[in-house]
């Protein structure tokens, strides 16, 4: 997860400034498998703020009988034998000083966490 400030020439910085972030960068490789079958994953980015609440566009998907809350639309990728990087930038503005916790989930399976702290 990186912090970052774009300007409006293109160039970024990376800021652990709450008043000068208005991107979050997030970052993950997804690990190919030979064993498994190639098809589409969705994996869904969750941003929480230091007071419980869900950071971005608020969105909800419902798997079975619970409902995960999560800040930006979906990834998508071809899920193969190769590993793949995933990049995704959501807009960041209006973020405080404090931590900051994200989730990103395969579906309803959670398969990674980071967190980052803004001052």
């Amino acid at each position: 997860v990186y912090p970052i400030n774009v300007s409006k020439k293109g160039n970024v910085l990376h800021t652990v400034n709450a008043n000068k972030v208005n991107y979050l960068r997030i970052n993950f490789v997804v690990s190919g498998s030979k064993a498994a079958t190639p098809c589409l994953k969705k994996y869904f980015i969750q941003i929480i703020d230091f007071e419980g609440n869900v950071f971005g566009d608020k969105l909800a998907a419902k798997f079975g009988n619970s409902i995960l809350f999560y800040s930006a639309a979906p990834t998508e990728i071809n899920f193969v034998d190769k590993n793949v990087e995933v990049e995704q930038f959501i807009p960041g503005t209006g973020l405080r000083k404090g931590t900051y916790f994200v989730n990103v989930y395969d579906e309803d399976l959670l398969v990674s966490k980071a967190s980052f702290t803004l001052l």
